[in-house]
């Protein structure tokens, strides 16, 4: 499945897909909490997209992203969120700046031994339902919008 394919049900569910593996925060040796890194994402989000730039490298991926760019796109589309209705919706698209890292640090993550990686073929039925509610939402969410 290709990362566009699965940005659709990431935006949808908030989250997007998980790989079981050693967590991120034990990995870094950090004390701070993902919640509080997610109200800090303005700090750590360029960082971040430059560590999984040169991880993704050390590992033999040859990433075509430039992490502040990606900021900055992202910054910029998030702004769009405190548009009234229905401009607020362009928001969504910030969603796009986040899968060329995505893309590396999955490539990355299979190459490397640390990692115990489950590569999923297909979404599983639980899955497909909660897609499916979750499209139904967004539709009527956008359809009240207009109405």
């Amino acid at each position: 499945m290709s990362s566009y394919a699965l940005s659709l049900p990431a935006s949808i569910s908030f989250g997007g897909p998980t790989r079981p593996g050693v967590s991120s925060n034990k990995k870094q040796d950090l004390a701070i909490k993902p919640a509080l890194r997610a109200l800090f994402g303005l700090f750590f989000l360029w960082p971040l997209f430059s560590r999984i730039k040169d991880f993704s490298k050390k590992e033999g991926y040859h990433p075509r992203f430039n992490p502040f760019l990606l900021f900055i796109g992202s910054l910029f589309f998030e702004l769009f969120s405190a548009l009234p209705e229905p401009y607020f919706i362009v928001s969504f698209l910030s969603v796009f700046f986040f899968i060329p890292p995505f893309e590396a640090l999955n490539y990355a993550k299979l190459q490397c031994n640390e990692f115990v990686n489950i590569e999923q073929e297909s979404f599983n039925t639980r899955q497909i339902v909660l897609i499916v509610i979750g499209s139904i939402l967004w539709f009527l969410v956008i359809l009240e919008m207009f109405m």
